[in-house]
């Protein structure tokens, strides 16, 4: 097993290194769930954007993914979209995220 997982990390490391994957990178990936869709969608396109912005004014460079429709769109009734981001700075990532984050509301009818 250890042999196997070994194996594995030799194989997997140097190609996370090359296109900039964790371990070598931080990512984040942010869900936003509504029970409307267009309404969901909407606040996902702000929410991203807002983040986009706090991002480079921060001066942390990032790559956003997103927003788009996450995997399982619908769970639960609600509705799913999700971004994905990814930063080599994971502490000046953090703390956009917690800046851009705080003083977010959320639209009553999501």
């Amino acid at each position: 097993m250890l042999q196997a997982v070994l194996l594995f990390a030799q194989r997997e490391l140097p190609e996370r290194e090359q296109f900039g994957y964790p371990p070598y990178s931080s990512l984040v990936r942010v869900i936003i769930r509504g029970s409307s869709t267009p309404q969901t969608e909407s606040f996902a396109d702000v929410l991203t954007e807002r983040l986009r912005g706090a991002l480079e004014a921060a001066g942390v460079t990032a790559r956003i993914l997103g927003p788009a429709p996450c995997p399982i769109e619908r769970l639960r009734g609600k509705s799913r979209f999700h971004t994905l981001i990814q930063a080599a700075d994971a502490d000046g990532l953090r703390a956009v995220l917690r800046t851009a984050l705080a003083t977010l509301e959320p639209p009553d009818n999501l």
